[in-house]
């Protein structure tokens, strides 16, 4: 006789058959039995995610009361319905600014009163008394799964209303794909066929990004990264995109993308060259923040972090310029100082301000210079300069972290003779026993007009002045250098 049996596993019913002689058919017990059980199992399932879901949401709006506005984006077939709910609006008149391609926009208030969205130069809505109130529209879906200015402005008296709100994307249609914002994920469920996703709080418009099916996803704290699942994110460059999300703040940063794309929180990147993606970033920040004639500062910047293979001579001489007076350390401040500016500044005087401080000198590098000279960076000490214990009218500057004096007054002082030769590009200094014919910006120098000698930096036109390196001071022209509290004295030998 054969007899019918159940087992349960994984929530699936199996009927299998035995062969089993001399045992009664109770095949109208088993099949009832096995039946009530899976039924009552995954109701008991069912219930469970109802509850926790529920708790989920009971905590999330214990957490959310001082929040006044909830925004909920509700993606359905046709397009999408997207609603603005003020838990308390106050009394006055509001200037409504949809998203340009919105449609169907309305009000709607508790109970039986009536609310009307007046057009009037534009759409207004006049709130009489406190009370809640919702406001909806309708937008179609873009197809490329990427919405950028999607949530209606409002503005009261002239002023642009930014409220704190937390947003809920509430999927109708996609359920297995996933909605992507670069803000705090606060959860994810599907529940009855609808996919929820909740946001926030922020009081921007972020962009939502309808994340592609072959995607994953990777979040470092607001940002969220997607890029193709077939080629997973190593530690080095989930590293990389956490350095720049913390640089450049929350985005969704989409990798494996057919074309570099910078946008407000959104980022794309063409393959994952993510040099060239932080330096391009880094020079829209920069143009963002600089005057249109400051220009020219940026392909120097960007030779000092991101060296190209062939740069401009110019603009490769200013880069070295910066490059060999400050550490790695101080140009990675002075990035981070760029980076952290957000308002519109003289980029110049700013950067010069920002080297003053990391050098601890004054200097005016960028302010001095324009498009086309190349005067080089200095900084001009506090010290005073005296020969012989009396003061002298020169400056002190620093260039490559090493102190400079102007060479011709301790020679006029030193009682030296010297001659100024092919429009002040040759000096020649004669001493008693020796002369010197030296060359501005040029290693080699002639002794006696007849040997040479070399020296690296030796001789530099700054500040309008022939400045020598301490060193070949006291080397070449017998004086001695002594650094007595804030006075730079200089003595013959």
């Amino acid at each position: 006789m054969k007899n019918e049996k159940c087992e349960r596993s994984g929530g699936f019913l199996m009927i299998y058959q035995q062969e089993k002689k001399g045992e009664i058919d109770l095949r109208s017990i088993w099949m009832p039995l096995c039946l009530l059980l899976s039924f009552s199992t995954l109701l008991l399932l069912y219930q469970w995610s109802i509850v926790d879901f529920s708790n989920q949401q009971e905590k999330e709006t214990s957490q959310q009361e001082s929040i006044p506005l909830h925004v909920t984006v509700n993606v359905e077939e046709a397009g999408l319905e997207i609603v603005l709910t003020y838990d308390q609006l106050e009394p006055g008149i509001y200037k409504l600014d949809p998203p340009e391609e919105a449609e169907s926009l309305s009000c709607a208030y508790e109970g039986e009163t009536e609310c009307h969205i007046v057009q009037s130069g534009g759409y207004q809505l006049n709130q009489e008394s406190a009370m809640p109130v919702k406001v909806d529209y309708f937008l179609p879906i873009d197809t490329q799964g990427l919405l950028k200015e999607w949530k209606l402005n409002v503005s009261k008296d002239g002023k642009a209303q930014k409220v704190p709100y937390d947003l809920t994307i509430k999927d109708y249609t996609l359920q297995r794909n996933t909605w992507l914002a670069p803000l705090k994920k606060n959860s994810e469920v599907t529940l009855e066929n609808v996919r929820y996703f909740h946001f926030g709080p922020t009081t921007e418009t972020p962009p939502l990004m309808l994340q592609p099916k072959e995607n994953s996803q990777w979040r470092q704290d607001r940002s969220v990264v997607t890029y193709n699942k077939e080629d997973p994110l190593t530690d080095e460059m989930k590293e990389r995109l956490a350095k720049i999300s913390s640089a450049y703040g929350p985005a969704i940063l989409h990798l494996d993308h057919s074309n570099t794309v910078l946008e407000d929180q959104y980022i794309a990147s063409k393959g994952r060259n993510l040099d060239a993606l932080e330096k391009a970033l880094f020079t829209s920040h920069v143009r963002s923040i600089s005057n249109d004639d400051q220009e020219w500062i940026l392909p120097v910047l960007n030779e000092v972090y991101y060296q190209t293979a062939d740069p401009e001579p110019k603009v490769s001489m200013r880069a070295e310029e910066i490059r060999s007076t400050f550490s790695g350390e101080q140009l990675d401040v002075l990035r981070n100082k760029l980076i952290d500016e957000t308002g519109n500044v003289d980029i110049e005087q700013f950067l010069d301000e920002e080297m003053s401080g990391l050098y601890g000198m004054p200097t005016t590098y960028f302010q001095r210079n324009d498009q086309n000279s190349t005067a080089p960076l200095y900084f001009t000490s506090e010290e005073i300069l005296a020969f012989e214990g009396e003061k002298l009218e020169g400056k002190i500057l620093h260039y490559h972290g090493v102190r400079y004096l102007p060479v011709l007054s301790l020679a006029e002082k030193a009682e030296y003779s010297y001659t100024v030769l092919e429009e002040a590009d040759v000096y020649r200094i004669s001493m008693p026993t020796k002369s010197y014919r030296f060359y501005v910006d040029q290693a080699t120098f002639i002794i006696n007009e007849e040997s040479f000698g070399t020296g690296k930096d030796l001789l530099k036109l700054m500040d309008g002045e022939v400045y020598m390196k301490e060193e070949y001071i006291e080397d070449l022209l017998d004086l001695e250098v002594v650094e007595e509290d804030e006075v730079i004295s200089v003595h013959k030998k």
